[in-house]
Formats: C-alpha cells, sequence, structure tokens
C-alpha cells in the first residue's frame, strides 16, 4: 500500500471517527469511564514490576570500573 493510499485511509478513519463520536457521544463516555481506571491499574502493575525487576537486579557498574576491570584481567 502506498504513503497517499495510507494518508487518505488515515484521514477517512480520523473523519469516520468524529463522526461516531458526536453521534455515539453518550455510549462513548459510558465506555470510557469502564475502560479507563482497567488501564490504569494495568499501567500501575506494569510500573511495579519494572521498579521491582530494576530494584532486584541492584545498581548497574559505572562505566569506568567496568573498563578498568576489563583492562585489568588483560595484564
Amino acid at each position: 500500500m502506498g504513503a497517499a493510499t495510507k494518508l487518505l485511509l488515515g484521514l477517512f478513519l480520523i473523519g469516520f471517527g468524529g463522526f461516531l463520536l458526536r453521534t455515539w457521544q453518550n455510549d462513548f463516555l459510558i465506555m470510557l469511564r469502564g475502560v479507563v481506571p482497567a488501564l490504569l491499574i494495568v499501567l500501575g502493575v506494569l510500573v511495579v514490576w519494572i521498579e521491582r525487576e530494576e530494584m532486584r537486579a541492584g545498581p548497574e557498574p559505572k562505566p569506568e570500573e567496568f573498563i578498568g576491570k576489563s583492562k585489568r584481567s588483560k595484564s
């Protein structure tokens, strides 16, 4: 698919989405009220998981320390 076709498809989707948003505004707000809290919970779990793994791994060695160790091991 060419770039121009994708651009036209994107513009169509934006226009159609705007039309549906105006037509189904109340339904859209109800859906947002149900989806946003669930997404926030999932995002919070992801952040906690990533930070827990980072804390578990310990501090990363500084680049100077890593270079110094590799030079000493070659000697």
